[in-house]
């Protein structure tokens, strides 16, 4: 049998698109660097949370499609 959850979240899971650079930017300047997508969101971000409490949830999201720029 399982546990029922202690909480449930419910909320969109969105990409948090992170840009970083080996060097430091100044105003208008173009450096080279990576660009990395990480699932992201409030309700996504509050289950992480809670998982690392050691709390049992349940999510309850809609995941957007990808944009066409992705």
């Amino acid at each position: 049998m399982t546990k029922a959850p202690d909480i449930l979240c419910i909320g969109s899971v969105l990409w948090d698109v992170i840009g970083r650079s080996a060097s430091h930017m100044q105003v208008g300047s173009d450096v080279p660097g990576r660009i990395t997508r990480l699932p992201g969101g409030v309700a996504m971000n509050i289950a992480m949370t809670f998982r690392r409490f050691g709390l049992t949830k349940k999510v309850a999201i809609f995941w957007p499609p990808a944009p066409k720029w992705a």
